[in-house]
C-alpha cells in the first residue's frame, strides 16, 4: 500500500509512567512510518492539560494544516486522558479550543478506554470538531496498541476518506480491531 500523499502525524504524548528507568514511547510507530516514506510527524511531550491545549491549538493553527491525523499517545479512561498523574477532562479540554480548529483533521487517542461510553461519542466528536476521532473501547495491551496503530496510520494515510480507512481495518484488521475495542466515529 502506497501512500495518497506523504500526511503528517501531529503527536502528542504523555509520560508512562514515574520510573525514570521506563522509557517507553510511541517513537518506534513513529519511525517506522517515515522510514517507510509513509507519514511525517511532529512530537510534543505533553506533561499537563495545559500542555495538551498549546499543542492541540497550535495543531489548529493554518501553517499545520498538513498534519491531518492527530495522535494523543497517553495512558486514559472513560472520557479522560493522564498526560502525568493528573487527568484531563477531554469534553472539557475541548470547550478550551477555537472553534473550527481542527475541523478537517483526524484525532486518534491511543489511549486505554476513552471511547468506552458510546453516548460520549457525538459529543466528543462535536467538541473536538474533527471530521473523525479514533480510539479504544477497552483497556489496551501496550505492543497489541502499537501493533495497531501502525496500521491504523498506514490505511489513513493511503485513504483520503475516512470510512474508505476503517473498511479496510475491519475487512484486513477486524480481529485485532476487535480486541482492543477500537472504533471510528465520524461526520
Amino acid at each position: 500500500m502506497a501512500p495518497r500523499s506523504k500526511p503528517g502525524l501531529w503527536v502528542m504524548e504523555g509520560t508512562w509512567s514515574n520510573r525514570v528507568s521506563d522509557v517507553r514511547s510511541v517513537d518506534p510507530v513513529l519511525r517506522a512510518l517515515g522510514d517507510a516514506g509513509v507519514a511525517r510527524h511532529a512530537r510534543f511531550p505533553v506533561n499537563d492539560g495545559d500542555d495538551f491545549l498549546k499543542a492541540l491549538t497550535r495543531w489548529g493553527q493554518a501553517q499545520h494544516d498538513p498534519y491531518d491525523i492527530g495522535y494523543v499517545a497517553m495512558h486514559g479512561s472513560p472520557g479522560k486522558v493522564y498526560p502525568s498523574r493528573k487527568q484531563v477532562d477531554l469534553l472539557q479540554l475541548a470547550g478550551r479550543l477555537p472553534p473550527r480548529a481542527l475541523a478537517n483533521k483526524v484525532l486518534h487517542f491511543g489511549s486505554c478506554s476513552v471511547l468506552e461510553d458510546p453516548e460520549s461519542h457525538k459529543p466528543l466528536l462535536d467538541a473536538f470538531g474533527v471530521r473523525a476521532l479514533t480510539g479504544f473501547t477497552k483497556e489496551v495491551g501496550w505492543f497489541e496498541s502499537l501493533a495497531f496503530e501502525l496500521l491504523l496510520f498506514e490505511c489513513l494515510a493511503y485513504y483520503q476518506r475516512v470510512h474508505a480507512a476503517e473498511a479496510y481495518v475491519r475487512k484486513n484488521y477486524g480481529q485485532l480491531a476487535d480486541m482492543l475495542g477500537f472504533v471510528m466515529v465520524r461526520r
